[in-house]
């Protein structure tokens, strides 16, 4: 239990600014924390801990890790699990209140759980370090872990033990997937050229997520938290923008019908473009048509 306490020391410590509940339970045994945070700058020591977290509220608006492979944008959205292994350095740099659960363990004793290969097993682990993995059964687990922690006796213990096996067996689900885009939520500057490319090619019509994703290496699961991250906007918005700057660029250069326009740029109607360009520009086409001849 040692890695385990002294890693829930540690993390009282670093982030001391804030409220931070903490507990050790199950037969592992497991630490919990619970952790209310505002923005900060921290670096991460695990030792022989493995540390698992996913952000129950998030009002982040720009964050940064560095596991050793350089600084990456973190997706500032609830339900995304981000892993640091034993033996590893972590600096995050946040801006924004956020609620954060986690769970940590000595990684031997995740080993010795998980069976087989003690190598293998510690390897696997190993690769999810720094990965940003859209969960949903991982974060349900650990908020369920955090719930039961107050269920005395026998129990309480089994409940936490089979909770702490579904955290495990999908941890290993995303570390057997290899590091195609787990590993890199994320786009290159190439991809997002390309990507912008078939945007502008495609405003006329429909745009639909697979067919983006299709420029890149990223699986169309994945490609709206990877364009989120390069970009700090979501895809389907980025692409109403562009079809807006379009409509924009032909009601100053030209006489076409709004009907005309708004079909060019892949609205549904004039009065579809009209509604998307008062909401983003706080005017209407004849008004910023108007405009722009005085």
């Amino acid at each position: 239990m040692s890695g385990v306490g002294a890693y829930l020391d540690f993390y009282a410590t670093a982030y001391a600014p804030f409220h931070v509940e903490r507990q050790v339970v199950g037969s592992l045994p497991v630490g919990l924390i619970l952790s209310q945070q505002g923005s900060h700058e921290t670096t991460s020591e695990t030792e022989d801990a493995f540390f698992v977290g996913v952000a129950l509220r998030n009002a982040v608006t720009h964050s940064r890790m560095d596991m050793g492979d350089g600084a990456r944008p973190v997706i500032n959205r609830p339900g995304i699990v981000i892993c640091q292994p034993a033996r590893s350095s972590a600096r995050f740099e946040v801006e924004g209140d956020h609620t954060v659960v986690g769970m940590v363990a000595a990684q031997a004793d995740l080993c010795r759980l998980i069976g087989g290969d003690p190598a293998r097993a510690d390897a696997a682990l190993a690769r999810l370090g720094g990965r940003q993995i859209p969960d949903p059964d991982i974060t349900g687990a650990l908020r369920a872990m955090w719930v039961h922690a107050a269920t005395e006796g026998l129990s309480g213990t089994l409940m936490i033990d089979g909770l702490l096996r579904q955290v495990v067996a999908r941890l290993l689900v995303h570390a057997e997937r290899g590091e195609t885009a787990l590993r890199r939520l994320t786009l290159s500057p190439a991809e997002m050229r390309r990507v912008r490319e078939r945007i502008e090619a495609a405003l006329h019509g429909p745009i639909t997520t697979a067919m983006l994703a299709a420029e890149t290496g990223v699986p169309t699961f994945h490609f709206d938290h990877a364009f989120e991250a390069a970009m700090g906007v979501a895809s389907a918005a980025f692409v109403t923008q562009c079809r807006l700057e379009r409509a924009k660029r032909m009601l100053v250069e030209g006489d076409a019908p709004l009907d005309w326009i708004a079909t060019a740029c892949g609205f549904v109607s004039s009065a579809h473009m009209a509604a998307r360009m008062s909401v983003q520009e706080a005017t209407t086409p004849t008004a910023y048509r108007a405009a722009a001849r005085i």
